[in-house]
């Protein structure tokens, strides 16, 4: 059995203001991109892929309900896609989970890397 190599990030947890919208985008994004479902409790869930997961919760902790990934903290989240077909294809569904491309002047970088975000009008993304 090989072991994780030491300095590979473990999880990510991402906090929610709102539960069902952060899982109608998110979870549609992690399931597009093969990640497994994990774990699932009354105030989130986790998906993982390999050694890795990545948690959505909605904390009883949080102190705000808006996020700007402009402010300090976590700007954005990059993962490989295997091939451009599957980019483009991701782009085209994105629009019917609210997910928008953060460069659209720059699709012709699409074929290696692709940006999208939250489209939201509050700023109250997930």
């Amino acid at each position: 059995m090989s072991r994780t190599p030491h300095g590979t990030l473990h999880h990510v947890e991402l906090w929610v203001p709102n539960l069902d919208r952060a899982l109608a985008s998110l979870g549609w994004l992690l399931e597009e991109l093969k990640h497994a479902l994990f774990q699932s409790w009354a105030g989130g869930r986790s998906w993982q892929l390999g050694p890795i997961y990545l948690v959505i919760e909605q904390s009883p902790s949080l102190t705000g309900e808006e996020h700007d990934r402009c402010r300090p903290g976590l700007n954005h989240v990059a993962f490989h896609i295997k091939d451009a077909f599957t980019v483009e294809r991701m782009v085209t569904d994105a629009a019917q989970h609210v997910w928008r491309l953060m460069f659209p002047e720059k699709a012709s970088l699409r074929r290696q890397q692709t940006a999208l975000t939250r489209e939201t009008t509050s700023n109250r993304g997930e």
